[in-house]
C-alpha cells in the first residue's frame, strides 16, 4: 500500500516539475559533438599547416642542395675556362718574351738588364707589333754552339749577310796560304750550314709553342664539354641524369635530402620532380654539339711568324715568314717524325674541335642557371580517418649567383643571339673573335691578330709594354747567367710527352725539376687584375676538383683515346710527388717573389682570388665585407680537407646559391644583355605546369 496520500503525491509531482537541475547535461550532450568537430578541425588544420610548412622547408632544402651541385659544376667550368686563358697568355708571353728577346731593343735583352722599364710602349715595332719567333742568337744554347757571336734576330727582314770571302792561293811556298784558305773554307762551310739551320730551329721553337697551346687547351676544353653537358642534363634517375662531383645522382640526392627532413605524415604519398634550368627551353642540349647552347666558344685565328733564313747566292738572307710555311730542312723531319708538329702548327681546325684556337668561353646571360623542385604529399590526419587524404603541394627554386665563368667577348649580348655581338671588345688587346661562316679576314701584317692580352680592365698595351715584358727580369736573367742554366730547346723537350705529364711549362730534364725559365713563364702569366675581374678562379683546383674519390682515386670522367689524361692547373705535373698538386695559390706565391715589385697588375695575395660573395641576410644581397679576404684557411699539415677557395672563413670563390621566386624566373623584362640590348624574358623559364 502506498504510504503517500494522493495530495502528497500531487505536491511531489509539482516540485519535480518546477526543479531545473540537470538541464546543462542535456545541453552539453547536444553540443558536445559540435564542439568535438570544431576541436578536431582545429587540430587537423594545425597539423596540416605544420605539414605544409615542413614540406615547403624540405623542398627549399632540396632545391638548395641541387643548386649547390649546379654551382659546383659552374665553378669548375669557370676555373677550367680560366686555365684556357692561362694557356692563351702563355702562348702570347712565349711569342713576345721568348720569341723576340734576341733583339737589342727588347727589355729582357741581357745588356739592358739595368735599364728602366716604364709602363710605356716598346719602341721597336718588331717587338711591339710584329713579333716573330727567333732563336738565332747567342742566348740559345743550340745557336751558341754553332755561331758563338752571331745574332740574326736583331737583323731587319730582307737583310743579306754576305758570305766569308774565299782566298785564292797564287804562290804558296811554305803552304801557309793553303792552311789559311782551308780554315776559311771551313768557316764558309759552317756559315752556310748555320744559315740553312737557323731558320728551321726558330720554326721548331714556334711550332712547339703552338703544339703545347693546342694540346693543353684541348684537354681543358674536353673537360669543359663533359662538365657542361653533365650540368645541362635533366634531374632524373639513372646515368643519363645530372650527376655531382662524386658521380652520384643529383636526383637521388634531392630525394634523400627532402625525405630526411619530412615528418612521418608527409612521407605518405610523397612524390617529387625537379627541373634543371640549364636543361630547359632554348638552353637545353643540342644533339651532336660539342657544348650546350648556353656556353659559346670564342674561336680565334691568330697569326704567327718566325725569322727564316735563306741562302741567297753566297750569302744568308734573313726574312720574316708565316709559321704555316714550313722550311725545307732535314732537322724538321728529325724533330717531327710523325708530322704532328706540322699538322698542329700550320693549319686551323674547324669550330668545335678541341684543337681549335680559342680564348675560352662566354656564358649566355639569357640562359639562367636555376633548379626547381616540386613535391606533393598526402598526410592522413588523426581526426580524418576516412575518405580521401588532403594533397599538399610545395615548390621551390634556387639559383647560383655571384660567380663568373669569364668575360663576354663584347659588352652587349642581344637576346636573339647565341654570342655577345654588341658593343666593344671586353679584352680589346686580344685576338679578335672569328665568327663563322665568313671566317677570318686577311690577317697578314695586322698586329691585332698577333696574340696579346689585357693585364687589367682598360689596358691599352698588354705585352706591348716595356714594364710587362720586363716584369720577370730577375728570374729571366738568372736563367741566362754564365755557367748556370741557359735557354735551350732541351727545356721544352717535355712538350713531346705533354699528354702524359700535363705540363706545358719549361722543364729541366737533368734536374727533373721546373726550369728557371719555366718559373719566369708561370710568374709572367700569373693572375692579374683583369683575371680576377672577370673569372671565378679556384685557388686549389687539385684538391677540390681534379680528383674526387669514390672508394679510391679515380677520374670523374672517362678520358678519350685522344686525350688520355685530365690536366690539372698550369704548371702541375701528373704523377710527380712534388708538382702534381701545383695550383693557382702556389702560382700567386711564385709570382710574388719572381716578378718586379713595379708590376702592379700582378695579384700577389691568394685571398685576392676570393671575388665571389654570398648574401648578408635573408633578403640582403649587398656587398660582403669578406670580399677578397680570408680569416682562416684549411691546415694541410693537420690533414684538414680542402675547401673551395682554400678559405674556411672569409671570402668566397665563385658561385653561391640563393632561393628565388618562381615569378622572378618568369619575369618578362629582365635586363641581362649589357650594353644597349633591351629587356626581355629568359630563354629557359620554368614549365607552365611546374
Amino acid at each position: 500500500m502506498n504510504p503517500f496520500t494522493r495530495a502528497q503525491r500531487r505536491d511531489a509531482r509539482q516540485v519535480i516539475a518546477r526543479d531545473e537541475g540537470g538541464q546543462m547535461a542535456v545541453f552539453i550532450a547536444l553540443i558536445f559533438q559540435v564542439l568535438f568537430v570544431f576541436f578536431a578541425m582545429v587540430i587537423n588544420i594545425g597539423l596540416i599547416v605544420h605539414d605544409k610548412i615542413n614540406l615547403q622547408n624540405s623542398v627549399d632544402i632540396g632545391a638548395y642542395y641541387a643548386a649547390q651541385r649546379q654551382a659546383e659544376m659552374l665553378n669548375e667550368i669557370a676555373h677550367l675556362n680560366y686555365q684556357v686563358r692561362q694557356d692563351y697568355k702563355l702562348l702570347s708571353w712565349r711569342l713576345r718574351a721568348l720569341g723576340t728577346f734576341g733583339r737589342e731593343s727588347h727589355p729582357l735583352f741581357p745588356e739592358r738588364a739595368g735599364d728602366p722599364a716604364p709602363d710605356a710602349p716598346v719602341t721597336d715595332p718588331a717587338v711591339r707589333d710584329y713579333p716573330a719567333f727567333c732563336t738565332a742568337h747567342l742566348y740559345w744554347l743550340e745557336n751558341r754552339r754553332i755561331s758563338p757571336r752571331e745574332n740574326l734576330c736583331r737583323q731587319t727582314a730582307g737583310t743579306v749577310i754576305p758570305e766569308i770571302p774565299s782566298i785564292p792561293v797564287i804562290i804558296d811556298t811554305f803552304s801557309g796560304n793553303a792552311i789559311v784558305r782551308s780554315i776559311i773554307e771551313g768557316f764558309r762551310s759552317n756559315f752556310d750550314d748555320a744559315c740553312r739551320v737557323k731558320g728551321p730551329r726558330s720554326w721548331l721553337f714556334g711550332a712547339n709553342v703552338i703544339y703545347a697551346y693546342r694540346r693543353s687547351i684541348a684537354a681543358r676544353k674536353s673537360m669543359i664539354s663533359a662538365v657542361s653537358k653533365n650540368v645541362s642534363s635533366p634531374i632524373i634517375p639513372g646515368d643519363s641524369g645530372f650527376r655531382d662531383l662524386r658521380v652520384q645522382s643529383v636526383y637521388d640526392g634531392v630525394r634523400k635530402t627532402i625525405v630526411k627532413n619530412l615528418t612521418q605524415a608527409n612521407q605518405n604519398g610523397f612524390q617529387f620532380q625537379a627541373v634543371n634550368g640549364l636543361a630547359t627551353g632554348q638552353c637545353a642540349l643540342v644533339p651532336n654539339n660539342s657544348y650546350p647552347y648556353w656556353l659559346k666558344e670564342i674561336a680565334i685565328d691568330p697569326v704567327f711568324t718566325y725569322m727564316s733564313t735563306t741562302q741567297v747566292g753566297a750569302g744568308c738572307q734573313v726574312n720574316v715568314d708565316l709559321l704555316q710555311n714550313v722550311p725545307p730542312h732535314p732537322i724538321i723531319s728529325l724533330n717531327d717524325p710523325n708530322n704532328v708538329l706540322r699538322q698542329l702548327a700550320t693549319g686551323e681546325f674547324p669550330d668545335g674541335h678541341p684543337y681549335r684556337s680559342s680564348r675560352g668561353f662566354e656564358k649566355n646571360p639569357w640562359c639562367m642557371a636555376y633548379v626547381g623542385v616540386k613535391a606533393t604529399s598526402s598526410p592522413r590526419k588523426p581526426f580524418s580517418p576516412f575518405g580521401q587524404p588532403i594533397t599538399l603541394t610545395a615548390r621551390a627554386f634556387a639559383s647560383p649567383f655571384g660567380g663568373r665563368i669569364g668575360p663576354w667577348d663584347r659588352t652587349g649580348w642581344p637576346r636573339a643571339s647565341d654570342h655577345s655581338a654588341n658593343g666593344n671588345m671586353v679584352d680589346a688587346l686580344a685576338v679578335p673573335r672569328t665568327v663563322p661562316p665568313g671566317g677570318p679576314p686577311n690577317r697578314n701584317g695586322r698586329p691585332e691578330f698577333v696574340p696579346n692580352y689585357s693585364r687589367f680592365p682598360g689596358d691599352t698595351l698588354g705585352l706591348k709594354s716595356m714594364a710587362a715584358l720586363a716584369a720577370t727580369r730577375p728570374v729571366f736573367m738568372g736563367a741566362l747567367v754564365a755557367g748556370g742554366e741557359t735557354l735551350t730547346m732541351n727545356h721544352f723537350a717535355n712538350l713531346a710527352t705533354l699528354d702524359q705529364s700535363g705540363n706545358p711549362i719549361a722543364w729541366d730534364p737533368a734536374a727533373n725539376a721546373r726550369a728557371r725559365i719555366g718559373e719566369a713563364e708561370l710568374a709572367g702569366i700569373a693572375p692579374d687584375l683583369f683575371d680576377i675581374s672577370y673569372y671565378s678562379i679556384e685557388a686549389d683546383y687539385y684538391g677540390n676538383y681534379y680528383w674526387k674519390t669514390a672508394g679510391k682515386n679515380t677520374p670523374r670522367y672517362s678520358p678519350s683515346a685522344d686525350l688520355p689524361f685530365q690536366f690539372s692547373d698550369l704548371g702541375a705535373v701528373i704523377n710527380n710527388p712534388d708538382e702534381e698538386t701545383f695550383n693557382v695559390k702556389r702560382q700567386v706565391g711564385l709570382a710574388d717573389v719572381r716578378t718586379e715589385p713595379t708590376a702592379y697588375w700582378i695579384v700577389r695575395k691568394p685571398e685576392h682570388l676570393l671575388t665571389g660573395w654570398t648574401q648578408r641576410g635573408a633578403v640582403d644581397f649587398g656587398f660582403s665585407p669578406d670580399f677578397g679576404t680570408c680569416r682562416r684557411s684549411p691546415d694541410k699539415a693537420a690533414n684538414q680537407p680542402p675547401v673551395p677557395g682554400d678559405c674556411i672563413s672569409g671570402g668566397r670563390s665563385g658561385y653561391s646559391v640563393r632561393i628565388v621566386h618562381r615569378e622572378y624566373l618568369r619575369h618578362q623584362s629582365h635586363q641581362l644583355g649589357g650594353t644597349d640590348t633591351g629587356a626581355g624574358p629568359i630563354l629557359n623559364p620554368p614549365p607552365e605546369d611546374f
